[in-house]
């Protein structure tokens, strides 16, 4: 896979995603073309994110330090932000497969991370700058749904359902199981706290 190749793919994949455009993109063979687009995004996000996380001190009415200071630091920081956004989009690719083929997705487990790694792009790389990083989180939830319900042939409802909502109904779950546990525990309003 040529260079250029993974550039024109990023180029394309950066906005909003046709839906038949993802027919294209899921049909490449292996998981190589997706993974080396996913470390490509990785390693323009690294660089874009430190610049922004530099600009914060920077910025401030008082800067304490030089740029020297805070160089390491951000680097690091957009380095492991790089990694972990990418392993929590694999991550959630897998659980997305699951839920889609409980809402009837007839896709391969591939073509599904293929969805969520070329429809996220614009968050890969964008997910520090403020504003940006929100907006491209909304932009590449479009593109997984839409992309999702192509390929994997099913309503698009169903796959807001089965990307958005019932994500969501899991993490306020888990999150008022945890809180639960605490109170029992003693480490909440009427414990120990």
């Amino acid at each position: 896979m040529n260079l250029d190749r993974i550039i024109d793919k990023l180029r394309r994949c950066l906005l909003l995603i046709p839906p038949e455009h993802f027919d294209e993109l899921t049909s490449e063979t292996g998981y190589l073309p997706a993974f080396l687009h996913l470390l490509f995004c990785i390693a323009i996000s690294i660089p874009v994110s430190a610049l922004f996380l530099l600009l914060t001190p920077l910025l401030s009415p008082v800067p304490d330090r030089s740029i020297l200071f805070y160089l390491p630091g951000a680097f690091l920081l957009a380095f492991f932000g790089a990694i972990t956004t990418a392993i929590s989009l694999l991550a959630f690719s897998l659980l997305s497969f699951a839920l889609l083929k409980i809402m009837g997705g007839k896709a391969k487990f591939i073509q599904t991370i293929q969805v969520f790694i070329y429809g996220m792009t614009a968050f890969q790389i964008f997910f520090y700058v403020p504003y940006a990083g929100i907006l491209s989180l909304l932009l590449g939830l479009i593109n997984a749904i839409r992309g999702a319900s192509r390929v994997h042939k099913i309503p698009l409802w169903m796959s807001f359902i089965a990307l958005v909502v019932i994500p969501v109904f899991l993490f306020i779950a888990i999150i008022l199981a945890l809180l639960l546990l605490m109170i029992l525990a003693g480490y909440g309003p009427i414990g120990r706290w």
